[in-house]
């Protein structure tokens, strides 16, 4: 896995898990379809709502790329 400038076109598989800060796992999804980051980031919010977590783990499969993020879109280190 590469971690470089993600990018997200309609037809790529998109494999999204939320967890805390912690790094305990919260929910998974694993969809495609999406055009942007705040898409996945807000679908992954919507599908588990009740459940918080922090950070977004964004895996492009079909581009083989991963990137993590904060609920606000933020890439986080």
């Amino acid at each position: 896995m590469k971690t470089r400038k993600m990018i997200i076109k309609d037809s790529d598989t998109i494999d999204a898990t939320l967890v805390k800060k912690d790094g305990t796992f919260v929910a998974s999804m694993y969809d495609s379809h999406f055009d942007s980051i705040g898409q996945v980031i807000a679908e992954i919010q919507r599908r588990n709502r009740g459940r918080f977590g922090s950070i977004v783990r964004i895996y492009n499969k079909s581009r083989d790329l991963y990137q993590s993020y904060t609920l606000n879109g933020r890439i986080e280190l």
